[in-house]
């Protein structure tokens, strides 16, 4: 971090000083650590919490969870922040209940308050519609 503040003199020697500001001199990204692991099927009636924690030695600025169904366009999700210890926050998102067989992709893109981003590496999890029954009466 560097702090600094500016002061002015007039020429009759009077003097004011700005508030004191802060600069991060920060060029390295956040990482992306404890996504939670996907399951290896979910029923579509069922949405998907996801944690994650993200480091940063100046500022965690936030996280949005990335998804997409079957290769599709990445749906972005803002992530909440839970609390932090350190250097560290930590962050949950849902995925919505996806209603049919298909695949979801999943990825958690981190930024710190200078702007340095990461995203974490991808993972997914197949959505199962179950079972289906059919029922007969009397053999037909």
């Amino acid at each position: 971090r560097i702090w600094y503040y500016i002061v002015a003199t007039d020429g009759s020697g009077m003097t004011t000083t700005t508030t004191t500001h802060i600069y991060y001199a920060d060029g390295t990204a956040p990482t992306i650590d404890n996504v939670t692991s996907p399951p290896s099927y979910l029923r579509t009636q069922d949405p998907l919490e996801l944690y994650c924690n993200v480091t940063d030695s100046v500022s965690v600025g936030g996280a949005v969870l990335e998804y997409n169904v079957t290769g599709g366009s990445w749906v972005p999700l803002t992530m909440t922040r839970l609390g932090s210890a350190g250097t560290t926050t930590q962050f949950v998102a849902t995925i919505p209940a996806i209603g049919s067989a298909t695949t979801v992709t999943y990825r958690v893109v981190a930024t710190d308050i200078a702007g340095n981003s990461r995203t974490s590496s991808t993972q997914s999890y197949v959505v199962d519609p179950g079972p289906v029954f059919n029922w007969m009466k009397d053999g037909v």
